[in-house]
């Protein structure tokens, strides 16, 4: 796996149990040593995975590019991983969201989601393949037009 950046977090359903958190130079960090078997073994997040992994990513002020693309992610996983960023220092270049339905995240989701951008100062977030309607694409656009984020859909 190559990056462009040295400040990557990359999470794919298919490697969910590795998270690569990079600062100065890559380190593996793996989650699967704080989930039980079971956890390991689903293919989407679950609440405790989503737990784990945004406490974990609250402690790292370098990071700039959060990738949760195909993660099934839904408005309680998100709810998790925006308390867990709460009074962090975090300033995220990129967050991509890609391929999540937003039919699963629901307005409350979607809602969580701005917050997440407000509070984390993204500049990037992009979320392509997510089937917004257009009412729902709309409503959103304007919950984030007031912070500069570039949104690509």
């Amino acid at each position: 796996m190559e990056f462009d950046d040295q400040e990557d977090l990359f999470v794919t359903v298919e490697k969910l149990e590795k998270i690569i958190l990079s600062m100065e130079t890559y380190i593996s960090y793996q989650v699967s040593t704080k989930m039980p078997d079971k956890m390991r073994r689903r293919k989407f997040f679950t609440t405790a995975g989503m737990h784990v992994m945004s406490s974990d990513i609250r402690h790292c002020n370098q990071l700039t590019r959060v990738c949760l693309f195909n993660s099934n992610l839904n408005a309680e996983l998100v709810h998790i991983l925006k308390s867990n960023l709460e009074g962090s220092c975090l300033k995220i270049k990129l967050l991509n969201l890609d391929t999540n339905k937003v039919s699963k995240l629901r307005d409350d989701g979607l809602s969580t989601i701005s917050e997440i951008v407000h509070q984390c100062q993204v500049e990037t977030l992009e979320m392509l393949f997510c089937d917004f309607n257009s009412d729902q694409l709309e409503g959103f656009k304007a919950l984030i037009a007031d912070t500069g984020v570039q949104f690509i859909v």
